[in-house]
């Protein structure tokens, strides 16, 4: 019998960056064996439950995602043949500012 492979470590370096309509997920990988990545939204009006939001493919570093109405946080979970990770640590989505028009300006 083989014996399954020891579990992947959690992503490093999670950074989120906002536009309008979606935001970048992007990590380091600290396991040479992970198969695929999941990213996690934390939506701020449910409460303290992460939701699946997308899985990548093991050679993926980033993903885009759109907006949920109000997500305030995401994390990444590497996987592989024995199984998913723990999470990173949440990283926190702020979604821009609209821009301010200078007065006079259309």
């Amino acid at each position: 019998m083989t014996p399954m492979p020891a579990l992947p470590t959690a992503p490093r370096n999670v950074v989120v960056n906002g536009s309008r309509d979606n935001f970048v997920v992007s990590w380091e990988p600290t396991s040479n064996d992970a198969t695929g990545f999941v990213v996690e939204v934390l939506p701020a009006l449910y409460g303290g439950t992460f939701d699946l939001s997308s899985v990548v493919t093991g050679d993926q570093r980033s993903v885009s995602i759109r907006y949920y109405t109000a997500a305030s946080a995401v994390r990444v979970r590497a996987v592989n043949a024995g199984g998913m990770s723990e999470a990173s640590e949440p990283v926190p989505v702020v979604k821009p500012l609209p821009r301010r028009r200078a007065m006079g300006s259309r």
